[in-house]
């Protein structure tokens, strides 16, 4: 009956839109970051290595060993607050204090 009972949790998932295959999760995201990056058809060149860079300049260095089902609020947090961090330590300011004032992030007056 435990079978039968997985069976049932797991189709109510995929009904539902939440499931995902477990054997997905085991895939290191740096892999999952290059294979999304290839598997999109409409990027240009120079936008692909753009993608590239940028992928392996800022998510790689923390979040590239991480499997994909590892990966939680905490996880992405934590790896946004040492981004954030490199940025501030490179520049010497708070950039998201500079954000919030930053006149190209502020709505149009219309």
């Amino acid at each position: 009956m435990p079978a039968a009972r997985w069976l049932a949790t797991v189709e109510a998932e995929i009904i539902q839109g939440r499931w995902t295959d477990p054997l997905r999760g085991k895939v290191l995201f740096a892999d999952f970051g290059d294979r999304w990056i290839t598997e999109r058809s409409g990027l240009r060149p120079r936008t692909r290595d753009l993608y590239r860079w940028l992928f392996g300049k800022y998510l790689t260095p923390s979040l590239g060993r991480k499997r994909l089902d590892d990966l939680d609020a905490a996880v992405a947090m934590a790896a946004w607050a040492d981004l954030v961090g490199c940025v501030n330590d490179r520049y010497g300011e708070d950039v998201s204090a500079f954000a919030r004032h930053d006149e190209h992030l502020k709505p149009r007056q219309r």
